[in-house]
C-alpha cells in the first residue's frame, strides 16, 4: 500500500466511523488529505473510549474543575500518563503515516 493509499484509507475509516463526516469530501492535493486527516483525529473520540458508569451505562465527566474543588487522585495520575502515552503513540503514527 502506497503512502497516497494509505492516507485515503485512514480518512475513509475515520469519515465512516460518523454520520458527521460521510458526506465530506475528500481534497484532490496531497497536502490538504493530510490536513483533514490531521483534523479528523483531532476531533474525535472513539466511542468504545467514552466512559460509562458500570451500573446504569450512563456516560461518565472526567475530573473537572467547575468549583474551588478539583479530584487529583491516583486515577487522575494514571489517567494523565495514559493520555500521554496516547499521544506519543498518535505522534508516532502521524509521523509514520504522512511521511
Amino acid at each position: 500500500m502506497t503512502q497516497d493509499e494509505r492516507l485515503l484509507y485512514l480518512i475513509n475509516v475515520f469519515k465512516s466511523e460518523s454520520k458527521n463526516y460521510k458526506d465530506l469530501e475528500i481534497p484532490d492535493d496531497r497536502r490538504d488529505r493530510e490536513i483533514l486527516l490531521r483534523s479528523l483525529m483531532n476531533v474525535r473520540i472513539p466511542t468504545h473510549l467514552i466512559p460509562k458508569n458500570p451500573d446504569d451505562g450512563s456516560k461518565l465527566t472526567t475530573n473537572l474543575r467547575v468549583d474551588e474543588s478539583f479530584v487529583e487522585d491516583e486515577g487522575w495520575h494514571k489517567t494523565s500518563e495514559h493520555y500521554y502515552k496516547f499521544l506519543e503513540n498518535v505522534k508516532a503514527l502521524m509521523c509514520f503515516t504522512l511521511n
